[in-house]
């Protein structure tokens, strides 16, 4: 064999032939026959050498045949820990799938109540649409009742008059004093002689109403309550908040573009007074015949600073504009950008803006029309404050003012 007869060779060490070299010393090439209790690693004879003395002080060291108990049982105790985690996966799964289950349920409860709630209020007040409608068309026919008694009680003593008139007229020309006297004191006119008789009829005509309106008496309470949860807000315009370029009216909540002063940068805008920090509101603006214009909400900017941005282009705020130049509305707020037509045909002359604060719900609508026109879902974490801009179009026509109003005050 090469490996005996070369030196360089004979320097090798040789082993029997064995399939797996997993078995096999990684350090010697020799068999693994024995174990180390204290190291847990398998050895080979020549690890034992006073050479390689790792395993030899101190160490529990035997055959790795007697060893197979041992590592069972400790393989028996690592399986039971697996199995022991394994099982506490499985349990956390199974308690977070209840736990999710649970919420989903309550979330899905609390979604079908609010759902069913907000349907019921929805078909009760098409209830008392329809029941209010009918009930003040009859005050209506009432109405007209009334003031037709009224007016034939009227045209009956006015008959009357004019028939006494013409014969007291005629009785001037009478000649014969008999005659003259029957028709002077002719009965039929007797009532009319009497000048506070007359007046006194006059006046219980002009008086007496009828039967009382119903409708308007029982529904006050009804409106006094639904009035009270959407009152509409006097939103007032802080000057501290406006561009240079605008010209406030505090007074009517009005703002223009002032005419002595360039517009070509911008934005032209202005903040309300007011932050809204719960609860719900709803403000209308007038924005007939102007070219370009914006509304919404926004957080407030720095103090002493006014708007640097255009209203709905940062994160900070939320707005509907329209550009007359394009012929659309633009629905923005950060990245998002959603522009549209007018859906129905023509301009809508006042844009009416619904914010439920703890909703998160601001809506822009028709507010003539009462028509939608489009919906933010809002995560607001500080007060928010009404909004307005005036764009400055390039070729604009029309007028550079708009006005907020309170749609309850200005129907």
């Amino acid at each position: 064999m090469p490996h005996f007869e070369n030196s360089i060779l004979r320097q090798h060490v040789l082993v029997n032939p064995i399939s797996n070299i997993n078995k096999l010393c990684k350090s010697h090439g020799k068999e693994l026959e024995l174990y180390c209790q204290t190291d847990h690693a398998a050895l080979c004879v020549y690890c034992m050498l006073p050479s390689e003395a790792k395993h030899t002080e101190g160490h529990s060291v035997v055959k790795l045949s007697d060893a197979t108990a041992n590592l069972k049982e400790n393989c028996q105790a690592k399986l039971s820990d697996v199995r022991g985690n394994l099982s506490e996966i499985k349990q956390c799964l199974a308690d977070i799938e209840n736990t999710a289950s649970t919420s989903k349920k309550k979330l899905e409860d609390q979604q079908v109540d609010c759902t069913s709630l907000l349907r019921r209020i929805k078909l009760f007040l098409d209830f008392e649409e329809q029941a209010w409608q009918k009930r003040f068309s009859v005050d209506l026919v009432q109405e007209s009742r009334n003031l037709k008694h009224r007016v034939e009680r009227l045209m009956k003593m006015r008959g009357r008059l004019v028939e006494a008139q013409e014969g007291l007229q005629q009785a001037l020309a009478i000649q014969d004093p008999l005659l003259l006297l029957q028709t002077s004191q002719n009965t039929d006119w007797g009532d009319l002689y009497e000048g506070e008789s007359c007046s006194r009829q006059i006046q219980e005509v002009r008086e007496w109403r009828g039967p009382k309106p119903v409708a308007s008496a029982k529904i006050m309470p009804l409106f006094q309550t639904l009035r009270g949860t959407f009152s509409g807000d006097d939103i007032k315009l802080n000057p501290q908040s406006a561009h240079p370029g605008l010209e406030l009216c505090v007074a009517s909540g009005s703002l223009w573009l002032s005419k002595n002063k360039e517009h070509s940068g911008g934005p032209y805008s202005v903040l309300g007074c007011d932050a809204f920090r719960d609860g719900v509101h709803h403000w209308e603006v007038m924005v007939a015949d102007v070219p370009g214009w914006t509304v919404g909400i926004s957080y407030a900017p720095p103090q002493g600073e006014v708007a640097s941005a255009a209203f709905g282009s940062d994160d900070v705020s939320w707005a509907l504009s329209y550009t007359q130049s394009r012929g659309q509305f633009c629905a923005e707020h950060g990245w998002y950008k959603f522009c549209f037509t007018n859906p129905a045909p023509g301009l809508p002359s006042r844009i009416g803006v619904f914010l439920d604060v703890d909703s998160g719900i601001l809506s822009f609508y028709d507010a003539l029309r009462l028509e939608h026109l489009h919906t933010f879902y809002c995560s607001l974490n500080a007060p928010v404050y009404a909004a307005f801009s005036i764009n400055v179009e390039p070729e604009g026509e029309g007028l550079t003012k708009i006005r907020v109003i309170n749609p309850e005050k200005n129907q």
